[in-house]
């Protein structure tokens, strides 16, 4: 795993002891970086410092979305009427459509009472990948809040 310059190897093992001699030996033949070993027991280090988190997962999942948008052809400068999608009960969905609804958004098609525990809302919107992963943060902290799933978001192409 690359990020911002350094680099993370991580090895899961049953036995340290064997490993460590080749990796003493390729850490000396590596005289241009500066290398720092680690050992944790089980599989902590791994959830807490290099597995993806929720948030992270979902940058990706909305990078995703936005490169097959241009990859059809879609101008990311153009505004866009993005569908973000919750499932739930119906009393939570109330309150999320209630407070995005405040926010600008507008509800999408189907359902308006949400009794199969489905939401469909829209806002229009460029293509940024920041500001469209903003209004995911907003919409997962709504979905805990009021008990509900935030699903995702999809859009049509914008030429």
């Amino acid at each position: 795993i690359t990020f911002q310059g350094i680099r993370e190897i991580v090895f899961q093992l049953r036995d340290f002891e064997s490993f460590r001699p080749p990796v003493a030996h390729w850490m000396m033949s590596q005289s241009d970086y500066e290398i720092e070993v680690s050992e944790h027991e089980g599989w902590d280090f791994f959830r807490d410092c290099i597995a993806p988190t929720r948030e992270s997962w979902q940058w990706i999942a909305d990078r995703q979305v936005i490169d097959q948008l241009h990859e059809s052809g879609s101008d990311p400068a153009k505004p866009h009427l993005l569908d973000f999608f919750f499932t739930g009960a119906t009393a939570g969905l109330q309150q999320v459509a209630d407070t995005l609804l405040e926010r600008g958004y507008i509800l999408g098609d189907g359902s308006h009472d949400f009794r199969d525990g489905n939401l469909c809302i829209r806002k229009a919107m460029p293509l940024d990948l920041p500001e469209v992963y903003d209004h995911t943060l907003q919409h997962l902290e709504l979905a805990d809040e009021f008990g509900v799933d935030y699903t995702g978001w999809g859009a049509g192409v914008e030429k």
